[in-house]
């Protein structure tokens, strides 16, 4: 079997294609891993299904293991093929799945959809792609559907940049858009709760974390930094395609941009072009989750320039060229350039993925993730030879981002504590480390195996087996509903299973060079520190505690379920060489208000943490990153937000009703307002 696939596509957006100066550069051969394909496409990710719901027809459906296909690298690009617009949906998408899976280094499991009847490899279904479903400019991510829906439309009768008034737009033909909506379906696998509208960051990062991918990845191709640096003599910070999402729709369309998106420059009201400079108010400015989500994209995309500007002077010096001069940039040089330019932009899109593994497993914000960033960085290379890390705190110092409860924003401080400053005693670390330590020898098994199934099925029984250690002193006798049994198992159930586990592995572990700590699980539970331990992971053993709003106690559920979310192995090289073997464990507990009537009604406030264990001979926990649940603060922030108290709603009411403030968010419904 190849050990990839190669199909042509556009470069860009199809109007390129069109326009003298990027015709020759818009259309390019990806490469992506093989995998044996049904017609559809279908594989073991992706099932591309193309029923057009506006004319209410089937087309028919491209086969990629056709011999014609395959001896042609696929079918040429084409606007009129529909069979091509599912080669290319396929494409990008599998494209944008590496990416991901060689930076995290494990494979993608899609979240599973519990929201119809679905048996216990729901996880590992493909998730559904269809080109033409809705007669709107639209394309969005489902997760109730698990699927990615693309539209279509008429381009408005008005002459903007290329647009052709009253030309037909197909979204699932812009590599962004495709890009930008499988990030929204993958990050929600990694981290589910991260679309629930808890406060104004959450939807903002979601779209921001989508924009940086699909932006990044776009400076990744070898001949379009080729061809833009030969045009703006080397220069990334002037005008160009860099910084710029989805030309054709944003031109089509009413409002008439220049692009769905501008993070380097824009065109005023003149039409001259203008560089985006830095603005430490720009955040206070912002009216909704597009302009806020923008500002932290602009900011990243900033720190590039400034590493790329930084990076490349040593060259500039040895070719003796003068940024300032008019004199045309020799090809020798644009090519190192492109080079620096490439490694940088994939370096950072690589520091961006990494991050999801040191976020908090719910309530997301800028701040969470800008340590995540730095952290993740730190564990890549210690050393920041490369300024990566200086570039990106510049840049948020300059972009008005400041974190929470961080004493300087330098990299030590932004960096998650270690656990000895969370946790007050040896006793919480030892007891993590006694939990791990038992489970090693499985998880190393998860680590080893490459099918997704396997490892989708491994997971839920490693997750089962952490619930349990946990649920004991937690709620031992509770029994869950079946909206929420394939993530939350009853400990008796599975007790047997988990001692069985336990007793195959050692109950000794080294926590200090110093000294050897010889305990078993029921030494640890005894010890009269288990609660306190559960409150410093963010959790609520005692339900002692409640919650006030208006002066009353919020009446919240008793049978406080907790769930195991997520285990991911990671196994990576990092950039100074090193093998990283680590295993990323996200708890989580939430307490619900379902009484009718009730102000509060549907409210769910969640708390819990990530836990990243260093997988050597010590089973080292190296990081607790904490949403507590007993934090009245942040529940005050909660109910402030989606009540509409802190006036951020975009455009009030209109893409969520009042009653609805509580349900996630509709990626649908925040693409309707670009």
């Amino acid at each position: 079997m190849p050990a990839n696939r190669y199909l042509k596509g556009y470069t860009l957006d199809p109007s390129f294609s069109n326009v003298l100066k990027t015709y020759n550069v818009n259309e390019t051969v990806y490469k992506i891993p093989w995998e044996n394909v049904d017609p559809g496409p279908k594989g073991e990710y992706l099932e591309v299904l193309d029923f057009d719901a506006p004319n209410e027809c089937w087309y028919q459906p491209i086969d990629l293991d056709n011999a014609e296909v395959i001896s042609q690298q696929g079918l040429k690009p084409s606007e009129g093929n529909p069979q091509f617009h599912q080669q290319f949906v396929y494409t990008i998408g599998m494209k944008i799945i590496r990416l991901f899976e060689d930076a995290l280094g494990r494979k993608i499991i899609w979240r599973p959809n519990h929201y119809n009847d679905v048996d216990e490899e729901d996880g590992i279904e493909p998730l559904r792609i269809y080109p033409h479903a809705l007669l709107e400019a639209n394309a969005y991510y489902n997760s109730e559907k698990n699927a990615i829906l693309f539209g279509y439309f008429k381009a408005e009768e008005l002459f903007q940049g290329i647009n052709i008034p009253g030309s037909t737009v197909f979204t699932c033909l812009s590599p962004d858009i495709i890009a930008h909506e499988m990030t929204h379906a993958i990050l929600d696998s990694i981290h589910p709760h991260f679309i629930e509208n808890t406060n104004p960051d959450v939807a903002a990062f979601h779209e921001a974390f989508a924009d940086i991918i699909a932006l990044l990845e776009m400076v990744g191709n070898k001949d379009l930094v080729t061809h833009q640096l030969l045009s703006a003599n080397g220069q990334i910070d002037s005008e160009s395609i860099f910084g710029n999402l989805a030309t054709q729709v944003g031109q089509a369309s009413k409002l008439g941009h220049h692009a769905l998106r501008n993070m380097i420059g824009y065109y005023d009201k003149k039409g001259k072009w203008r560089r985006i400079k830095a603005d430490r108010f720009a955040q206070q400015k912002t009216q909704g989750y597009h302009d806020k989500g923008g500002v932290f994209v602009a900011c990243v995309f900033d720190a590039f320039i400034r590493l790329y500007n930084h990076s490349i002077q040593d060259l500039l010096r040895i070719a003796k060229y003068d940024e300032n001069s008019k004199e045309a940039i020799s090809i020798d040089l644009v090519n190192r350039l492109t080079k620096e330019a490439i490694e940088i932009s994939q370096t950072l899109l690589k520091i961006c993925i990494q991050a999801l593994d040191f976020v908090p497993p719910c309530d997301i914000t800028f701040g969470d993730y800008i340590r995540a960033m730095i952290t993740a960085d730190m564990e890549m290379t210690p050393e920041d030879n490369g300024g990566y890390r200086v570039a990106l705190i510049e840049s948020f110092r300059d972009w008005g981002f400041m974190v929470d409860r961080v004493n300087t924003m330098s990299a030590e401080s932004l960096k998650w504590s270690s656990p000895k400053e969370l946790f007050e005693n040896d006793f919480d670390v030892e007891a993590l480390a006694v939990i791990v330590s038992n489970l090693k020898p499985i998880i190393r098994e998860l680590l080893g195996k490459k099918n997704r199934s396997q490892i989708y099925n491994l997971s839920r029984k490693i997750n089962t087996i952490i619930h349990g250690l946990i649920i004991d002193e937690l709620e031992p006798t509770k029994v869950y509903d079946k909206e929420e049994e394939m993530s939350i198992i009853n400990f008796k159930s599975y007790q047997s299973n988990y001692e069985s586990q336990i007793n195959q592995s050692t109950s000794q572990i080294t926590y200090d060079k110093k000294k050897k700590v010889s305990m078993s699980l029921n030494d640890v539970k005894k010890n009269n520190g288990w609660r306190n331990f559960l409150e410093n992971l963010g959790l609520m053993p005692n339900m002692g505690l409640m919650h006030e709003y208006e002066g009353k106690k919020i009446p919240f559920n008793q049978d406080f379920k907790l769930q195991v979310l997520n285990l991911r192995p990671v196994y990576r090289s990092s950039r100074d060489g090193r093998r990283i073997d680590q295993v990323v464990v996200s708890l989580l507990q939430t307490l619900r208000v379902e009484k009718k009537g009730h102000d509060l009604n549907g409210l769910k406030f969640r708390g819990g943490c990530t836990l990243v264990f260093d997988l050597s001979e010590t089973s080292t926990l190296t990081y607790a990153i904490v949403k507590k649940l007993t934090s009245e603060q942040r529940l005050k922030n909660q109910l402030k937000h989606q009540l509409g108290y802190d006036n951020f709603y975009e455009l009030n009411s209109s893409f969520m009703d009042e009653d609805k403030s509580f349900l996630p968010l509709q990626i649908k419904n925040l693409h309707s307002h670009e």
